[in-house]
């Protein structure tokens, strides 16, 4: 997204994390035993608020394309841990800024299309 956003500086793009969200249909494929111990697992952690509901993670989404205090070309996610307040994640991983590291990553993207 960085890259893209450099090459097109007048459209916004933003890649977005929902973090962990339960009431999602992810672990439906699972067997069903499997199911049962993953979806209870995230209920449990949903009490303790180590996770989030699905449509807190749907307004992130919206936050991303509404809110200008999001930039274009960042990569926003949780700040500490799975939930919670968002940040800029190049600032906990510093090689999300190497403009190198995007290119590659545009110009790899670039050979599939």
């Amino acid at each position: 997204m960085s890259a893209m956003a450099r090459r097109y500086p007048h459209v916004k793009f933003i890649t977005m994390s929902p973090g962990a969200t339960t009431g999602t249909e992810g672990f439906n494929t699972l067997p069903l035993f499997k199911q049962y111990i993953m979806k209870s697992m995230m209920q449990v952690m949903l009490w303790f608020n180590k996770v989030h509901t699905v449509e807190i993670g749907a307004k992130r989404y919206l936050q991303g394309l509404y809110n200008s205090d999001f930039e274009s070309g960042l990569f926003y996610a949780s700040q500490k841990g799975l939930t919670g307040r968002l940040c800029d994640q190049s600032l906990l991983f510093p090689d999300l800024n190497s403009e190198q590291y995007q290119e590659n990553a545009y110009n790899a993207i670039q050979r599939f299309l």
